[in-house]
């Protein structure tokens, strides 16, 4: 257990699929009932059911040549109820895989190409809305894991293994697990549900049940859920798979070869469930408490890690090599699952990874050396300083001097998202890209900032949908925004040079309240539709 990060261990069993569909009965308090086990795939999404059911039929011997484990993790802090529609029959589709719900905007995010803002984006605490009215504020991600069967524990011929499986994304000190509330029960009909998704239909009927008491404002709650499921990848041959890629109603040809094992029931209040196993609860552990200082780290730890010829780059991502790992961590960074942190100094300064993760994670290289990417932060001041890496107790594993070079100029891009009114500034063309993909509009170089001078904050406000930015020079406006709720996310970029980055404030929005623009005539106009002006946020740099 990490302070960020958990590790899932657990045995699978899928040996019953080559016997076909499984069949039996259940009893809840007033009949006996039939249930049976059957497949849906992920091309298409069927509201009334969450995905659709598979016309042909599916031979686990022939057909499939892989599995995937997915974890749903959900975790609500806050509800503020809106709405009195009863959630009892609202179905909540509930675990994906890979490519398997066009739907989702987390489809297809690898570690290795996630970005800070997906990180942020998938894992940060965020508000959702609810289907009867009423929001949610909490963590709600999933994270899946796909392999051969022999990737993913098997033996040649068999359907079943063991699997250690990486949880990453998570909040220190935080309790995780399932709340009675998110268990497997419908209290509203009093009888066994076998449910798709026992986390949002709590957070829905908690929702429900605030409203009814007349309560309108936002309440804290503590509603958990955490499950572990399981899809089989279907090989392009089988009958399943190219029938669904030539039915028209397909929206997303790669969820066909993606199908998860549902049981059904003759319960027309219940219809069918996911396959899945309750996590038990845990709690992550607290951040390693390091040396304050490069006095305090121990001599036996020097030179057990090293970077190519001492230099770094301030604004950039570094590789750092890592000697010396005892055989565990070996076996932990060869699975791509040893998450540790990393500190540079005058100061302790934590290192985040590329993905903006609050920790680094060890890997293999091709050559067999183990190494761990980290940004160096822009506004780390040039010369001397020194980088540590410490284990999950707090032990320092390697550390080695470094010189942090003078990096150039930062073209920073503009990007627009059209559904909350935001404007969005990052100088990492990768993070660009990938909200590019996801719906954002790219709005070209916003200004070009220097690597370092005066600090431009950046605060995001995880309470109103979609999320929201801001970005000020002002320490008082930072604490002010972060006492009412926003978090601060340390320093964006940095102030300097003669070109005016302007700023306005929309009094009629709710996301999207502020523009920053280095042209005048934006300024006027926005002026001119109601926007008020706020004169020079920061300066920038006259592009070359």
């Amino acid at each position: 257990m990490g302070a960020h990060t958990a590790d899932v261990s657990f045995d699978w069993d899928l040996s019953y699929l080559r016997n076909g569909k499984q069949n039996g009965t259940y009893k809840d308090q007033y009949d006996t009932h039939k249930w049976s086990v059957d497949y849906e795939h992920g091309g298409s999404v069927d509201y009334a059911r969450g995905k659709y059911r598979l016309d042909a039929s599916v031979d686990p011997a022939k057909d499939v040549d892989g599995v995937c484990f997915t974890i749903g993790v959900g975790r609500a802090t806050s509800i503020t109820p809106s709405g009195d529609r009863n959630p009892g029959m609202i179905i909540y589709p509930s675990l994906d895989c890979g490519d398997s719900d066009p739907t989702s905007p987390y489809t297809g995010v690898s570690d290795s190409k996630m970005t800070v803002s997906d990180y942020q984006r998938i894992h940060g605490t965020h508000t959702w809305k609810l289907y009867q009215g009423g929001k949610v504020t909490g963590q709600k991600f999933q994270r899946y894991e796909y392999g051969s069967f022999a990737e993913m524990g098997a033996k040649l011929g068999e359907l079943k293994g063991h699997y250690d499986m990486s949880l990453t994304g998570l909040d220190v000190n935080t309790l995780y697990g399932n709340t009675k509330d998110a268990a497997y029960i419908d209290t509203y009909y009093g009888s066994v549900l076998w449910g798709t998704n026992p986390f949002d239909d709590a957070t829905a009927r908690a929702s429900f049940d605030l409203y009814d008491k007349g309560v309108r404002t936002a309440t804290k709650v503590d509603i958990r859920g955490l499950r572990l499921g399981v899809a089989l990848h279907l090989k392009d041959s089988s009958k399943a798979v190219q029938q669904c890629k030539t039915d028209k109603s397909t929206t997303n040809k790669s969820g066909c070869n993606i199908v998860f094992p549902v049981v059904d029931t003759d319960d027309d209040l219940f219809g069918s469930s996911y396959v899945t196993a309750v996590v038990p609860d845990f709690r992550t552990g607290v951040e390693p408490v390091v040396a304050s200082s490069t006095s305090g780290l121990p001599g036996s730890a020097k030179g057990l890690l090293s970077v190519d010829a001492g230099v770094v780059k301030q604004g950039s991502v570094a590789r750092f090599y890592v000697d010396g790992l005892k055989k565990a961590a070996r076996g932990k960074a060869d699975a791509n699952s040893l998450f540790w942190s990393a500190y540079i100094y005058s100061s302790p300064q934590r290192l985040t990874g590329p993905d903006g993760a609050p920790y680094v994670t060890v890997k293999k290289a091709s050559d067999g050396r183990y190494y761990f990417d980290a940004i160096v932060p822009a506004g780390l001041k040039a010369g001397s300083h020194t980088v540590s890496l410490v284990d999950g107790q707090g032990v320092c594993q390697g550390w080695t001097p470094v010189t942090v070079a003078a990096g150039d100029t930062v073209t920073m891009y503009r990007l627009y998202n059209r559904f909350t009114g935001e404007h969005f500034y990052t100088s990492s063309s990768v993070e660009r890209d990938s909200l590019v993909k996801v719906g954002w509009r790219s709005e070209g170089t916003g200004w070009v900032a220097p690597v370092s001078g005066a600090p431009v904050y950046r605060l995001y406000n995880p309470y109103v949908a979609g999320g929201d930015h801001h970005y000020t020079m002002s320490v008082r406006e930072r604490d002010a925004l972060v006492k009412a709720g926003w978090r601060a996310e340390g320093v964006g970029w940095y102030s300097g040079g003669t070109v005016r980055v302007l700023r306005e404030y929309n009094p009629y929005a709710r996301t999207g309240t502020h523009n920053y623009t280095t042209d005048p005539r934006e300024d006027t106009a926005l002026v001119k539709a109601g926007w008020r002006a706020e004169g020079t946020g920061w300066y920038a740099v006259k592009a070359k």
